[in-house]
């Protein structure tokens, strides 16, 4: 009987960490979300959710003048910038989805031209 108890608390305690985990993580996707955002009235175009080229998508896909940069977890985020890169043709940026992110995407190199009808022909 102690070990049916003892295994029902720890189960419960396992339920209890997942739910919390994915509160975390909702509100972390909503923090980057509104800062990404902000960058639009510095002229950067903001994508979210983004499926491209039947090989992947992203979280997040910023686009100025002269850089792509993919913002991601940590865990995603090189995976998803390979991917667009070699859709794009061009230098995909990865940057993890963290608390400074919007200052991240300022400081990622440019330098690149964007051609923003490839980009809108490969994510609709």
């Amino acid at each position: 009987m102690i070990v049916v108890v003892l295994l029902v608390v720890s189960l419960i305690g396992s339920l209890a960490l997942i739910v919390q985990m994915r509160v975390r993580s909702r509100r972390g996707a909503g923090s980057v979300r509104a800062q990404l955002n902000e960058l639009k009235s510095e002229g950067y175009l903001v994508l979210h959710g983004v499926t491209f080229g039947g090989r992947g998508d992203a979280d997040h896909v910023v686009i100025g003048p002269d850089k792509v940069v993919v913002v991601a977890s940590p865990l995603a985020v090189a995976t998803q910038a390979t991917l667009l890169q070699d859709e794009l043709g061009c230098p995909v940026t990865p940057v993890a989805a963290d608390r400074e992110v919007a200052a991240a995407i300022r400081a990622a190199p440019g330098g690149t031209p964007v051609d923003l009808q490839r980009i809108y022909a490969l994510v609709g």
